[in-house]
């Protein structure tokens, strides 16, 4: 049924569709040879927001990392409530690499950007099979780039002749925690500020007008909050008159919009 409705470009997600394909074997050989192993890593996912900040969506301690032949593949060991997995990161979904080595700081960061999900496996009557992604709102998917938390004794293999994107910082590097409730939750209230409309065009979906979310717009803002007592329309509050002789009459022309709110 899947390849079908992929064959047909009926599943998608904004302007990507899936691609399915039969596979000949789920069970993933354990028969890989490794050049070189790091123990003790900590493995932070997320993605780079900064030359100098990462922001970690998920992250796990004990992670033994181990390089393939031509240190090509990067495989990433771990366990998760009594159940061992592996990501593997190949060429195909892993782009630069950086090591950042901070001013001060003996600990060591090794930074895979990613150009697609590394692949998941789990072990199971032991072998590895293909897994989901398990971690909360889908992490592994949602995370841009690996960061891989080195001790200071931990030894890397020669990675320039292995990576052309190879890069060796020394200057600040800082771990973020991501907001937990930007990650989870679905109806948190949302600011958008007011400064621009340079662009100003009529979306094309105005038929999806309000249909789950009432907003507010103040002088210097504006919120998205739940529907009260089941209202579906705007609500507008200013304290200065020039402010709603200035946004009414663009509200009233839909002329001012965020996703299907217009």
């Amino acid at each position: 049924m899947i390849i079908a409705l992929a064959d047909h470009r009926s599943l998608w997600y904004n302007e990507s569709y899936l691609k399915a394909k039969k596979s000949k074997f789920d069970i993933v050989p354990d028969s890989e040879i490794f050049e070189h192993c790091m123990e003790l890593v900590r493995l932070h996912l997320g993605c780079k927001i900064s030359e100098e900040q990462f922001s970690v969506l998920w992250e796990r301690p004990d992670v033994l990392v181990k390089f393939g032949v031509g240190l090509k593949n990067i495989y990433l060991f771990f366990s998760h409530a009594s159940v061992d997995y592996k990501l593997e990161i190949t060429p195909e979904n892993g782009s630069q690499i950086e090591l950042r080595r901070p001013h001060g700081q003996l600990t060591k960061f090794l930074l895979i950007q990613l150009l697609g999900a590394p692949q998941l496996f789990k072990k199971a009557s032991g072998q590895w099979v293909r897994g989901v992604d398990f971690t909360p709102s889908c992490c592994i998917g949602q995370s841009s780039a690996v960061c891989l938390e080195l001790l200071p004794r931990c030894e890397l293999p020669n990675l320039r002749n292995s990576f052309i994107l190879y890069k060796e910082h020394e200057g600040p590097f800082v771990l973020e925690r991501a907001d937990a409730a930007i990650n989870n939750s679905t109806n948190m209230v949302k600011t958008i500020r007011l400064h621009g409309f340079s662009s100003i065009e009529s979306p094309e979906a105005v038929t999806e007008f309000l249909e789950e979310y009432t907003g507010k717009a103040t002088v210097s803002d504006v919120q998205i909050l739940p529907p009260k007592d089941g209202r579906a329309s705007a609500i507008v509050e200013f304290t200065h008159a020039e402010y709603a002789d200035m946004i009414i009459p663009l509200a009233d022309d839909r002329l001012l919009w965020y996703g299907i709110l217009i």
